[in-house]
């Protein structure tokens, strides 16, 4: 796979080449739209704005994916009709000068960038260098439980040139209407400089995935309910509260947990269960390729997180079918979940309320809402359809 990506990089330098010898503008890239990332490694982030770029290229789009490193468990899923562009910094600090040789040579139309630091550097070489491209900002995350939660100084400082160069950018998207009214907060940026475009979660994908038959010994033997939780490891999924609150609700009612994912905080939950004598009872498998499978073949679906943006596994669960149990962390859970009316509400960081949830689902069965706006509000459709949109003006106000 690394080899058909980098053939499309030399053909992405060999038109690059042909047009700087031609000694004119790159008229193909009229109408480029580019993704800057910083990896296709696996991350909620990387999965959403691979999957808007894959649909806009199969749509007829001319789509760059621009990649600080070529590397990450969705390179094998980028679509053969984008043009794959490795800076091959891995970096932030060391990628400005490489993608700003690349959006000079590119001049792609519109720039697509996720994350802060990415924010920030495109806009940075919008401003200093590519003054024609429009940058689109997306922003994934609550930045007040972001800064809440950051040890050191560098959080302010990265605070400080959001709010000093955020305004440049040409649009800013907030995943979520809880994302998009704590950025203006945090911001102090105005009500209709942000808009809120949902990720693109229901997917044909999702659907055939989640009926293809799921392999883990707690599926072979059903004699007790089987909960799933998914996040990378780390702190704000709250994942060692998931396990305290397992550690209760198995001293009467039995039941198992997978965790799907990987991250830093691996050892400590590793050390946490066998502390808790959950060895027997958790699994920890890592990345899976397909955790839909896992999601529609589990009794409940738990999301344990203190802080989220829109919490795009809680969303899968409910479309496989899945009952979910949520904490009401800023933001996403309420906002999905329609207050509580699609799934149960707790308290972040309350053990006790967790346990207790998870003890009701199992013992008190549950009823099945309509699940028509989770449809409706997440589907891929709906989601590329507001990009498309979005591309097609800023095209229109060039050509006119």
């Amino acid at each position: 796979m690394i080899t058909r990506q980098t053939q499309r990089q030399h053909r992405v330098r060999a038109s690059m080449q042909t047009n700087e010898s031609q000694g004119g503008m790159d008229i193909v890239g009229y109408h480029r739209v580019a993704f800057i990332l910083p990896s296709l490694k696996g991350g909620g982030a990387q999965r959403v704005v691979l999957t808007i770029a894959n649909k806009l290229a199969n749509s007829g789009l001319e789509v760059d994916v621009v990649l600080f490193e070529q590397a990450g468990e969705y390179v094998e899923h980028v679509s053969p009709r984008i043009n794959v562009w490795n800076l091959g910094t891995k970096r932030a600090m060391r990628s400005f000068l490489p993608l700003l040789r690349y959006s000079r040579r590119r001049k792609p139309l519109i720039a697509i960038s996720s994350l802060p630091h990415v924010n920030l550097l495109m806009i940075l070489v919008k401003l200093l260098g590519s003054k024609a491209t429009k940058v689109i900002a997306v922003e994934h995350n609550t930045l007040s439980q972001t800064i809440q939660h950051s040890r050191g100084y560098s959080i302010y400082v990265l605070i400080a040139l959001m709010k000093l160069f955020y305004r440049y950018a040409t649009k800013l998207i907030a995943v979520s209407h809880g994302v998009k009214n704590d950025l203006q907060e945090v911001l102090k940026l105005k009500d209709k400089s942000v808009t809120v475009i949902y990720n693109p979660v229901i997917t044909a994908s999702l659907s055939s995935q989640s009926k293809k038959p799921v392999r883990h010994p707690f599926f072979e033997d059903r004699s007790s309910p089987v909960i799933v939780a998914a996040g990378r490891l780390t702190q704000a999924k709250g994942f060692t509260l998931l396990l305290d609150a397992i550690s209760l609700v198995t001293r009467d009612t039995p039941c198992r947990l997978i965790i799907l994912g990987e991250g830093p905080d691996r050892e400590a939950l590793e050390e946490q269960l066998q502390r808790l004598g959950l060895e027997s009872s958790v699994s920890l498998p890592g990345f899976v390729a397909n955790p839909y499978s896992f999601f529609s073949n589990s009794d409940l679906f738990v999301l344990s997180s203190y802080w989220e943006g829109l919490p795009t596994v809680l969303i899968e669960a409910l479309a496989c079918g899945t009952p979910v149990v949520s904490t009401d962390c800023p933001s996403g859970p309420k906002e999905i979940l329609e207050n509580g009316r699609l799934g149960k509400l707790v308290p972040v960081g309350d053990v006790k309320a967790l346990a207790s949830e998870i003890r009701k689902a199992f013992t008190l069965g549950h009823s099945t809402p309509s699940l028509d706006s989770i449809h409706t509000r997440f589907s891929e459709e709906s989601c590329v359809r507001k990009y498309r949109e979005l591309i097609d003006a800023e095209v229109a106000a060039i050509d006119t």
